[in-house]
């Protein structure tokens, strides 16, 4: 697996005895500064263009599809032949709907043609080689820039404030990793960079999870971070037991998997606080963050382009109807995806900002 010297590759590779020495010089800073200028650029712009107006959305989207489209075109034999092909001009972009002239691309396009769809050699520097999860199918991989971790990472946090979350409030995090016992013989890790408390996914007895709730209510007001089905199994552990959910939990910030409505249900009752879920994908299409207000999710325009589309490859624009998610990255310009085919599907609320309900997302 290829990566490159970012700051979120060198910190994810440090020790952990090297992190932990180097708690108190990142305690008395504030966790943007440290972060880096990119990442405090980014959530300041996502701040403010969540509330743009839509003329403003459509011009930043064409502005960005200009560039991608001349990019691809100049630096990737794969779409000078794409676009050839259906007598696409990047040049006469005047209108993000001409997108549409080009024909979808997916999964399989990645895997057969992935050298020929690159814009800059895989080998250089700030390059990332990453795949996908797997949930929808078989992993893929690609390229991407190693500097999309700042800006994903901006618009999660915009996302997660509308929970009420400010940077650098700690959170106790069950997703995804594999935690060593610590020297109390309790799983869990610190990350004082982003004041993370991570706790073993994969150990969660009720014996563990006594520990892990224990160890999270002294941590000071926090959130609970994770997959759904961890939060549903912590859930169920304090419901089956009668302990008291931890009163220092200000909300649930879940990812990666579906949240089904029952789901939320159960673990807002028996936590007491708002389950606020984020969706995304490994390629960095689409990004969406529920709504404070409804159970709808609300898609980032500024981070992809989000279309849905029937099965005869037509826009959805009846609310209540359903399609097949396609998205175009506006954050991978190494292997450019534009119109790709997602796999999942999703509908438009009935309200007038669209809303994605989401399959099972990779990210």
């Amino acid at each position: 697996m290829k990566w490159a010297l970012s700051r979120k590759n060198v910190w994810e590779r440090t020790p952990r005895w090297v992190k932990a020495s180097l708690r108190p010089a990142l305690h008395r800073v504030r966790p943007e500064t440290v972060l880096g200028g990119r990442f405090r650029e980014q959530l300041s712009f996502v701040r403010q263009a969540q509330h743009w107006s839509a003329d403003q959305v459509a011009a930043f989207q064409l502005q960005k599809l200009q560039q991608l489209c001349r990019l691809a075109a100049e630096h990737s034999p794969f779409y000078r032949d794409h676009f050839a092909g259906v007598g696409f001009e990047p040049g006469d972009l005047r209108d993000v709907a001409q997108l549409r002239q080009l024909p979808c691309i997916d999964k399989d396009t990645l895997r057969q043609h992935l050298d020929e769809m690159v814009t800059q050699p895989p080998e250089s520097p700030g390059v990332d080689y990453v795949t996908t999860g797997g949930t929808g199918g078989t992993p893929v991989g690609f390229y991407i820039g190693a500097g999309r971790s700042a800006t994903e990472y901006a618009y999660l946090v915009a996302g997660w404030e509308r929970a009420g979350y400010r940077l650098g409030t700690p959170m106790a995090v069950f997703r995804g990793r594999v935690v060593k016992r610590n020297h109390r013989g309790l799983r869990h890790e610190y990350d004082p960079l982003l004041r993370h408390h991570y706790y073993s996914n994969f150990h969660m007895t009720d014996r563990d999870l006594e520990r892990y709730l224990a160890h999270a209510a002294r941590i000071g007001p926090c959130y609970l971070h994770g997959y759904p089905s961890s939060a549903t199994a912590i859930a169920r552990y304090i419901k089956r037991t009668g302990e008291a959910p931890p009163a220092n939990v200000q909300g649930v910030l879940a990812e990666s998997e579906i949240v089904y409505p029952e789901q939320r249900a159960f673990v807002e009752e028996t936590l007491g606080v708002r389950l606020f879920s984020s969706y995304g994908m490994s390629e960095k299409l689409v990004a969406a963050a529920l709504c404070e207000h409804t159970d709808h999710y609300h898609v980032w325009p500024t981070y992809g382009l989000f279309e849905l589309i029937d099965e005869h490859d037509q826009p959805v624009t009846t609310p209540g109807q359903r399609g097949q998610i396609v998205g175009t990255s506006f954050i991978n310009t190494v292997t450019p995806c534009l119109r790709y085919r997602t796999g999942r599907r999703g509908g438009l609320s009935r309200r007038t900002m669209p809303g994605v309900r989401p399959g099972r997302p990779d990210h």
